[in-house]
């Protein structure tokens, strides 16, 4: 809190925050209101979110996710003694929006890519969705590696260009 407190005086004295706003927004949040929550739900959960994964599995699949394709899918199946989460491939996805109701993410359509079984539908509160938003896009979300594909695609072109270079023995 201490350190906050500092980096906040140091933003205000170079004039880069507003001081009117930072104290009320410093009392909201002190230390000592903060219940900190041993036994949830939740937690429990996320320790242990399926049969086949544990909490390392779940953070490294869903960052993975996020990261590559600016989305993560969780499917959240309360109907077990324990509700489960299990993270799906974004290309395994696509939303059905309630156009009647005007409900956006109303259902999800799941079919991975290669599989010729019809596609399963899962209700919309039963998927949480995490995604880096789009600012042109409402409904899309960005994918940090597609915004930086020019350069990973240059330097896959340099990468090619020197080994053909070693193995034509031009040095």
């Amino acid at each position: 809190r201490i350190f906050v407190q500092g980096l906040l005086q140091a933003f205000i004295k170079a004039g880069k925050i507003d001081p009117r706003g930072v104290e009320t927004r410093l009392k909201r949040y002190v230390a000592e209101e903060i219940e900190i929550l041993p036994d949830h739900p939740l937690l429990d959960v996320l320790d242990d979110p399926n049969e086949l994964m544990v909490r390392s599995n779940l953070w490294i699949v869903s960052v993975s996710n996020i990261l590559v394709t600016g989305r993560c899918l969780w499917i959240i199946n309360p109907d077990k003694k324990r509700p489960e989460i299990t993270p799906i491939p974004t290309t395994w996805a696509t939303p059905i929006h309630d156009t009647k109701n005007g409900k956006l993410f109303a259902r999800w359509s799941i079919k991975p890519p290669a599989s010729n079984d019809p596609a399963i539908e899962i209700p919309g509160e039963f998927v949480a969705n995490f995604y880096f938003p789009d600012p042109e896009n409402p409904f899309g979300c960005l994918s940090p590696m597609a915004q930086m594909m020019e350069s990973v695609l240059s330097s896959e072109n340099i990468k090619t260009a020197q080994r053909v270079a070693f193995s034509n023995e031009i040095n």
